[in-house]
């Protein structure tokens, strides 16, 4: 019973490891400065209701495959510092949330208003858009290059 359990094991590490390899693979052949974030894992983890599904997630397999294959390919691969605030921060005009801002430190629950996590709301210019959409376009234009005029006033 206890090889058998041991050989679906393998068989989970292996598909899994195909995955991130397909997917690497993908981001380096399709993105010339592919971007990702430094995410702190082991805070993340505190949580005790997403520790299994963190701890299942790959994030350290996957940056280091992709990590191997942008030095292979002679990419650039862009790493966006664990506190840059790609969530925080509006895509559109540059604000950012803060503890002291219209609605206060955002939680895993929202903000302090009690919108919807999924969501981003900025307090400036009236932008809502999806909170991941939003992260993803502030990583594109931090990958892009030098930031905006903005993002160095801003604090």
């Amino acid at each position: 019973m206890k090889a058998k359990l041991n050989r679906t094991y393998e068989q989970v590490y292996a598909l899994q490891d195909d995955l991130i390899h397909q997917f690497s693979h993908q981001i380096i052949r399709d993105y010339a400065a592919p971007c990702l974030e430094d995410l702190n894992v082991r805070s993340m983890m505190m949580d005790k209701k997403k520790v299994k599904s963190l701890q299942r997630s790959l994030f350290r397999r996957f940056r280091t495959a992709v990590e191997y294959k942008s030095l292979w390919h002679h990419r650039r691969l862009v790493i966006a510092d664990r506190f840059y605030p790609s969530t925080q921060r509006c895509s559109n005009c540059g604000y950012i949330k803060t503890e002291n801002s219209y609605g206060g430190k955002m939680t895993l629950q929202g903000d302090s208003i009690y919108h919807q996590h999924d969501v981003y709301r900025c307090y400036e210019c009236g932008l809502v858009i999806n909170r991941d959409e939003n992260a993803v376009q502030n990583l594109i234009a931090f990958a892009a290059g030098p930031p905006p005029e903005w993002a160095t006033i801003q604090r």
